[in-house]
């Protein structure tokens, strides 16, 4: 990946400079509880607030991943989250917290930053609650410095909204022929 490069081989750093550390079972159990905060508490709320404020939501956007194939969708989630983490996570807050002296304001900017990256692909509203989920990981990782765990919990949490319901789907498909 060209941000490990970029912290390898420009910074000089260690890769613990990005939140990569020993993986241990407290790395499993984190993101397996804010895998599960998202999925049934955060996830069901978020994806009602564009319909709350009368704005277009998810659906769309959703749909048109659907025509993907499965296989595709598996892909961008694993290598989505991974990303993201490292990128908007392990490497910008660290960056910038280096540069302003802050970890919280970094914290602050790179959470509106992960907010506008989503703009793109699922619209303003959607994007822009896409920053609650980004402000948890980013308070985790300000607080155990494991991007292992934010990158489990991420991939997780989009396998569970985009590719299963997809999976779902499918299956029933089958089923009913």
């Amino acid at each position: 990946m060209a941000i490990m490069l970029i912290v390898l081989v420009w910074e000089g750093a260690p890769l613990s400079s990005l939140g990569l550390r020993p993986v241990g079972l407290s790395t499993f159990a984190w993101a397996a509880g804010i895998a599960a905060l998202f999925i049934f508490l955060l996830g069901p709320v978020i994806l009602r607030i564009p319909e709350w404020l009368g704005r277009p939501g998810f659906d769309r956007p959703l749909a048109d991943l659907q025509k993907l194939p499965v296989w595709y969708l598996l892909l961008a989630v694993l290598v989505g989250g991974s990303v993201e983490e490292l990128l908007y996570r392990g490497f910008a807050i660290e960056r910038l917290a280096h540069i302003i002296g802050s970890d919280w304001l970094a914290a602050v900017v790179v959470t509106a930053m992960f907010g506008l990256g989503h703009v793109p692909l699922w619209g303003w509203t959607p994007a822009l609650t896409t920053m609650i989920p980004g402000a948890v990981l980013t308070i985790f990782y300000l607080w155990h410095r494991d991007i292992t765990a934010n990158i489990l919990a991420h991939v997780a949490t989009d396998f569970v909204g985009i590719v299963l319901p997809m999976l779902l789907a499918k299956k029933r498909g089958t089923e009913s022929q």
